[in-house]
């Protein structure tokens, strides 16, 4: 959760040191905004669901923010590819964590990022997790990438997932193309 508020402080700051603004960032609306209320609850419920229901509360919750995504993809202004780099990441998610009833965490990266390589991935990360073993399938997807920084560890879905966010978050700092577009008109229009 800290690691998405890092990659919207990321792109705001960004986009304002591009030459936005943070008040165009406020001033920015998401459509369908109750999918991610729904994602979140779906996303809440996985410590009380077991076995095979907790894998599909897990690929729901994957799938209503694909739905949000699709429905706010011509909103980023000029970066319209922050909901696909969402939507990729999710898919990834979803895929590795449908193949291994969790998403399968590295000893080896938690002890990279700081963290006990022995610690219970499965309890207080949301019950979405699972060890990494070599019966994993599809390991190259799961929590393999260490953070040090934040003290958690990622995978390459969380990656493109973050940059996303950063890029849609950035592009909704810069002015709107239609907003510039009748900027240009009107300077253009006043006699110099």
């Amino acid at each position: 959760m800290f690691v998405m508020l890092a990659a919207l402080v990321v792109g705001g700051l960004g986009g304002w040191a591009a030459g936005g603004s943070l008040a165009h960032l406020a001033s920015f609306r998401v459509r369908a905004w109750p999918l991610l209320v729904v994602a979140v609850v779906l996303e809440g419920s996985l410590g009380l669901a077991h076995g095979p229901v907790r894998t599909v509360l897990a690929v729901a919750a994957c799938l209503v923010v694909v739905a949000w995504c699709a429905l706010n993809g011509s909103r980023t202004g000029r970066f319209p590819y922050g909901q696909a780099l969402i939507s990729l990441g999710v898919v990834l998610n979803a895929t590795v964590m449908a193949l291994n009833s969790g998403m399968p965490v590295s000893s080896w990266a938690l002890a990279a990022a700081g963290l006990r390589r022995t610690m219970d991935v499965a309890r207080g990360h949301l019950y979405k997790h699972t060890a990494m073993t070599v019966h994993t399938r599809l390991r190259l997807l799961g929590d393999i990438v260490p953070f040090h920084l934040m003290r958690t560890v990622l995978s390459p879905g969380d990656l493109l997932m973050l940059v996303g966010i950063a890029a849609i978050t950035w592009a909704a700092t810069q002015p709107s193309r239609a907003r510039s577009v009748r900027l240009a008109n009107l300077a253009s229009r006043t006699p110099g």
